[in-house]
């Protein structure tokens, strides 16, 4: 892909479809076809790629799905066996009306509003293909630093998958399930051809968000419209309660920690960790939250008042000088040239018809 990956680095784009396809094929750069499920088969060395499937969303924008060619499935795994998907945000408090979630739902507000100012997005949303450019989705971004949506996880790697199966989380850190008398551990498989033809109405595939946390975790993301449960279009394998495999899938991944990149150098969870331990709430914001969800605003500022936050008129949304936040945005700018633009052209763009998806 050395043309790809040329292009990409000098301009950030490749213009058109024609273009790609072009490069596809050349002798130089990568020996494929597009096979009837839109996906590439083999490398220039007759190896299988990661299968990145190109994904045109509403003509202006493209997404992408990543996946094996030869095990084009996603996976979920659980340490317990739940009568349905449950997306976080319809757990513990935030359920309508209680008012007891808000400050959750107001602090993603702002991280969200606080990340569109980061390169991140403002260079990001730059990169083009197909005269397309690419789909971010603030609520899988949110979703991935921990923030309540009502999207629920999935990944690409079924060792992944394993890890969230065999670990329990506790103290903000996972640990391996060595007495299995409380949990049952499961893991789901889909197949992304089939969730590619399902009605769009009735379920939204969330595009592979571009950042080094979800790019660790093959994390990848799924909303289900109205009642229906995403589980229905997933395969469940039940898994063995061996405290061996356990250990093995936990050290398998350095204990949790090659899942999440160190703290120190992921701007994005500096963001998000900085919003999350505030107790300082932008006025604006909380605002906007009573006007979207129809709540009353003094039962809300005297509820998040009661539970200790502060609600100010914060510059830069999350309150800090401008020195500070053109020092952070430049660290986020070194990130992207050293580990986004990397990731980038380091996949395999292969390309999806609009109506495959």
């Amino acid at each position: 892909m050395d043309l790809f990956a040329n292009q990409l680095q000098k301009n950030k784009s490749i213009a058109t479809w024609s273009q790609l396809l072009g490069i596809l094929n050349d002798k130089d750069s990568i020996g494929a076809f597009i096979n009837r499920y839109g996906m590439c088969s083999f490398d220039k060395e007759g190896k299988k790629p990661p299968g990145i499937i190109f994904c045109d969303d509403d003509n202006e924008h493209f997404g992408v799905w990543v996946g094996n060619v030869f095990n084009p499935c996603i996976y979920r795994g659980e340490n317990k066996v739940y009568s349905s998907f449950t997306p976080s945000i319809d757990r513990g408090d935030f359920i309508k009306g209680t008012f007891n979630g808000c400050a959750e739902i107001i602090k993603k507000m702002m991280f969200i509003k606080a990340f569109k100012r980061t390169p991140y997005y403002t260079e990001g949303k730059e990169i083009s293909a197909f005269g397309l450019r690419l789909k971010f989705d603030f609520e899988a971004v949110a979703q991935h630093y921990c923030y309540p949506t009502r999207y629920i996880d999935v990944t690409h790697s079924e060792e992944v998958a394993l890890f969230f199966a065999y670990t329990y989380f506790e103290n903000g850190s996972y640990h391996p399930i060595v007495d299995f008398i409380n949990y049952s551990l499961v893991i789901y498989r889909a197949d992304i051809r089939f969730l590619h033809s399902s009605d769009p109405s009735i379920m939204k595939k969330i595009s592979f968000q571009v950042l080094k946390r979800p790019a660790l975790q093959g994390a990848l993301a799924m909303e289900c419209a109205g009642e229906i449960d995403l589980k229905q279009y997933f395969q469940r394998q039940d898994l063995p309660k061996d405290p061996i495999v356990s250990k093995w899938i936990y050290e398998r991944f350095g204990e949790g920690e090659l899942l999440w990149p160190d703290k120190k150098y992921d701007c994005v969870y500096q963001l998000a960790d900085f919003i999350q331990t505030s107790i300082v709430l932008d006025k604006a914001t909380c605002e906007e939250y009573c006007s979207i969800y129809k709540c009353d605003k003094d039962k809300v500022y005297k509820i998040l008042n009661e539970q200790g936050y502060r609600i100010e008129e914060l510059k830069n949304i999350i309150g800090v000088e401008d020195c500070d936040w053109n020092c952070f945005c430049n660290t986020c700018k070194r990130d992207m040239d050293k580990r986004v633009y990397k990731l980038l052209r380091e996949l395999s763009w292969i390309p999806v018809s609009p109506s495959r998806y």
